[in-house]
């Protein structure tokens, strides 16, 4: 099995943390978002499931053939990335009530 990008670019996605205005523990946010970026945390993700990395440190500690393979290493893929685009509230819905349908079936 060999890897190849799209022509048409890969499928991509951005997701992240945020911490509410009126959070409680402000302290324990940032030890969490800290520990999901670390050096670690992030090679992990490299190297199981080919994600990118917000660490930039966790791409010369992962796999490099895995690097080289996924094109992580080069910035420039991400102009040809397609990103997902956020669904509506009325998508939101139908997916939910199509869901709560296939719950429900027998």
């Amino acid at each position: 099995v060999e890897y190849i990008t799209p022509s048409e670019g890969r499928m991509g996605y951005i997701c992240g943390f945020g911490i509410p205005a009126n959070a409680a523990h402000v302290d324990l946010a940032y030890d969490y978002i800290n520990a999901a970026t670390s050096l670690d945390a992030m090679t992990f993700l490299i190297n199981e499931y080919g994600y990118g990395a917000a660490n930039s440190k966790a791409v010369a500690a992962a796999d490099q053939e895995t690097v080289s393979l996924l094109q992580i290493d080069d910035p420039a893929i991400l102009e040809t990335t397609v990103f997902y685009k956020s669904v509506s509230p009325e998508q939101r819905e139908a997916f939910v009530s199509n869901w709560d349908r296939v719950k429900a079936a027998p």
